[in-house]
Order: structure tokens, then C-alpha cells, then sequence
């Protein structure tokens, strides 16, 4: 089920998934959506995201896939190959041979293909840690647990990168908000919405509703 999973996955990048209208039409399905995955198959992905430069970004979930041009987007299979900016420091890491035959660790997390996606030069790039300090730097060193849609971020979140322009709204919520939580040391949830076709259409809905 996972592999089958992961097939799909695939053809969405490459954009070779449609579906048809009323009246027939082919209509693109939206690049953008994985809620197919659950939870666990979206953190646990056997690859990790790199952009065209080889720029550590972790996953496809932060970026625009509309925005991303299928020449060279492709799994790396010519070594050496450096990912670059690992960590806060902007380290490299000169990956020798390829993760299939020696998987690849990265941040406790272990991967065994490496993802190059071809995406704009100049997007703005932001970390989990940016988003909270930018949108809410009250949580000053508070724990923190990140959501991106409906995922659950649960590890390896120091890779994580997303393109700024992306990032369609930031929500914050604390520990004391769950009755389940109220009497627990403060922590906050941080939740990020992306630009997918079905967060637009929701904040169009919203909107009309005020």
C-alpha cells in the first residue's frame, strides 16, 4: 500500500494525473494536495527534498508544484552529489554514493533517495524556526509542534524549508486551549496553510461568510 502510495505520489509531481468534468474536460488534479498520505506515510517518506542547487528543503509540502519545471526535476542518480545548507550553520554535506546501496542520515532521519525538484531561483526561502519567530515571537523558547495542513510535522524538522510566497496563513495554538492539556507544561501548536486549491477556495468561503 505504501509503494502504491508513492506511485501516485510520483505521477503527481510529474504531472500526469487527471481527471475529467461534467462535461468531459480534462482538468489537471492539484499538484499541491497529499492528503492521500496519512500522517505516518508523510513524515516517514523514503526520500528527502532538495531544490535544483541542491538546497536542503526536506519535502515537497512547502513549495508550489505548479510553480516547479519538469526539466531536471528528477531523483539524483550521479555521485558525488552536495546538499547544501543542512543546518542553521548552512552546512554541506557531500553525499558519495547513492543512498539506495548506503542510505543517507540526515538529522537522526535516514533516506534512501535524494529528490531534486528545479524550482524559481529567487524564492525566499523560510525554516520552521523563521515562521515562529516571525509570526510569533512571543513563543520565545517555549516547545513547539508544527503543522503544515493536516500533517503533524514529527521529526527531522530542521529541514524543513518552504517558499515564503507560499505560505498562505500561520495560526497559533497553546496547550491551554485542550481541556486535555490545560494542567501540562505551556506548549504551542503552530499550524501553516499552504496555497493548495482547497485552502484558497476555504478562504474565499471564509470570507464571504464575515
Amino acid at each position: 500500500m505504501k509503494t502504491m502510495k508513492q506511485f501516485f505520489l510520483l505521477l503527481f509531481l510529474l504531472g500526469t494525473i487527471t481527471t475529467a468534468n461534467a462535461e468531459g474536460v480534462s482538468t489537471a488534479k492539484d499538484k499541491n494536495d497529499f492528503d492521500f498520505l496519512t500522517d505516518k506515510e508523510f513524515n516517514n517518506e523514503y526520500y528527502v527534498v532538495v531544490l535544483n542547487d541542491g538546497t536542503l528543503v526536506k519535502s515537497l509540502i512547502g513549495f508550489n508544484m505548479d510553480s516547479v519545471s519538469m526539466e531536471q526535476t528528477n531523483f539524483v542518480g550521479q555521485f558525488p552529489f552536495v546538499i547544501r545548507d543542512i543546518h542553521q550553520h548552512g552546512d554541506s554535506l557531500i553525499v558519495s554514493k547513492d543512498p539506495k546501496d548506503s542510505p543517507l542520515q540526515i538529522n537522526g532521519r535516514t533516506y534512501k533517495r535524494i529528490f531534486r525538484i528545479n524550482y524559481p531561483n529567487n524564492s525566499h526561502l523560510i525554516s520552521l524556526d523563521d515562521i515562529r519567530k516571525t509570526y510569533f515571537p512571543q513563543t520565545e523558547d517555549a516547545p513547539c509542534m508544527y503543522m503544515v495542513n493536516k500533517f503533524f510535522l514529527m521529526n527531522d524538522l530542521a529541514s524543513y524549508k518552504f517558499d515564503k510566497d507560499f505560505i498562505l496563513k500561520v495560526e497559533m495554538l497553546e496547550s491551554t486551549d485542550f481541556d486535555a492539556f490545560k494542567q501540562a507544561p505551556l506548549f504551542h501548536i503552530i499550524r501553516i496553510f499552504t496555497k493548495t486549491r482547497e485552502n484558497l477556495k476555504n478562504q474565499r468561503a471564509s470570507m464571504r461568510l464575515r
